[in-house]
């Protein structure tokens, strides 16, 4: 019989959102390289994107950032 998964899902929360953050960040330089400047886009911080939809994080069982996906909040 298997056991439950080691991680947990979770909203994040606004100690989450620097962590969530750096971690997209560091997915997309890996994917398309550094970016060389801040285009100014605020929905790409977590936080300001939390205000309008709903930023879900995973989560180990020691508590580290596994990834992070922003959904529309129902309705």
């Amino acid at each position: 019989m298997s056991e439950g998964p080691d991680f947990t899902i979770r909203l994040a929360r606004e100690t989450d959102h620097a962590a969530v953050d750096e971690l997209i960040g560091l997915a997309y330089a890996h994917d398309y390289g550094p970016s060389e400047h801040d285009d100014g886009d605020p929905f790409s911080r977590s936080e300001v994107r939390a205000e309008t939809y709903e930023v879900w994080i995973a989560v180990d069982a020691a508590g580290e950032l596994l990834g992070s996906v922003t959904l529309r909040r129902p309705g």
